[in-house]
């Protein structure tokens, strides 16, 4: 995480600022500045996660193919209408007029 930090600096709202400070829980205002800069970091922590599992999904994987195509060309279902599935209570209700109990 740390590494990160330092390498993705520019994108800080101050990239001069050190990523991390050792400070005692009485500098509340340092760590105050820190939890924004974690903040951050997590949000493009989730950028990467999600252009990791895009790119994952488009390579090849010997012997099998490309986990999107293979999906595409096996995937089972057919779109339905938002209409068709009833909303969490009503389907309880139906459930336990059909005899189904929710718990």
């Amino acid at each position: 995480m740390l590494y990160m930090q330092e390498q993705l600096a520019e994108y800080r709202r101050n990239p001069s600022a050190p990523p991390h400070l050792q400070t005692s829980s009485t500098q509340n205002h340092v760590v105050e500045r820190i939890q924004v800069e974690v903040n951050e970091g997590i949000q493009v922590s989730q950028v990467g996660m999600k252009r990791f599992v895009a790119a994952w999904n488009e390579h090849r994987i010997r012997g099998r193919g490309i986990p999107n195509v293979l999906m595409a060309q096996n995937n089972q279902t057919k779109p339905i209408d938002n209409s068709v599935v009833p909303a969490a209570n009503e389907a309880g209700r139906q459930s336990e007029e059909n005899g189904g109990t929710v718990q």
